[in-house]
């Protein structure tokens, strides 16, 4: 098989290299060349990070050579400092954390291939965003308004998806069983509030009357017990 025109994703490989499978190994760009991760140190840093032209301040664990004290890079680590300004980004901005996206798929017990399918995404879409990828406003208008049962029945009954017949027929039982729970939700919400409407009511029309039966000599209000 031809290598020729694959592509190779360096930071993969980069990442499955700096995992606890493999002695830890990083670049020093100084003289130092490779250092193993005996030979550094971790130290907290502070530095402001540019998401869609806006600066975020973030603080994290960065590497050091414990040589010459050059900052090396660490993909692990690099990467948490900037899943943070990612999340400080989506909160200003009022957008789903991953960890709403990923409780959103849960909630229809769907695989993140599926779910990134019927709403039109790419295949790896989802997992990339529950891994800190950064989503776009219209994705994310998208996954707020599914996470509604009922809208996402709408989209499913509107939109051709690219899923197999068992999958959708096990989605549409679950959304119907989510509208169910949601309407019984709903009720009870409805039910508790008309109780305490009554129960207010009721203690703005007893004193009133208390203040009246005194003057006027009344033993007992008019369809209220004693």
């Amino acid at each position: 098989m031809s290598m020729k025109n694959e592509k190779i994703n360096y930071e993969k490989i980069l990442k499955r290299l700096q995992t606890e499978e493999f002695e830890a190994k990083y670049w020093c760009n100084t003289s130092c060349g490779t250092v193993t991760a005996d030979k550094t140190h971790l130290m907290i840093i502070d530095e402001e990070i540019s998401i869609k032209r806006e600066m975020f301040k973030v603080q994290g664990d960065a590497r050091f050579c414990s040589k010459c004290n050059n900052r090396i890079s660490d993909v692990v680590l690099d990467d948490k400092r900037l899943v943070n300004s990612y999340n400080q980004y989506r909160t200003k901005n009022k957008l789903l954390l991953p960890e709403e996206i990923l409780n959103i798929r849960e909630k229809y017990e769907l695989s993140a291939k599926s779910f990134a399918q019927i709403l039109g995404f790419g295949d790896n879409t989802i997992y990339r965003y529950e891994k800190g990828c950064l989503q776009d406003k219209v994705h994310d208008a998208l996954l707020k308004q599914i996470s509604k049962p009922y809208n996402f029945l709408s989209h499913l009954n509107e939109s051709k998806v690219n899923i197999s017949e068992k999958t959708e027929k096990k989605l549409r039982k679950k959304i119907e069983f989510l509208m169910i729970e949601d309407l019984k939700k709903a009720v009870e919400e409805l039910t508790e509030l008309m109780k305490k409407e009554e129960i207010v009511t009721q203690q703005a029309i007893i004193p009133n009357y208390n203040n009246i039966s005194m003057e006027y000599n009344i033993s007992q209000p008019f369809g209220l017990a004693a």
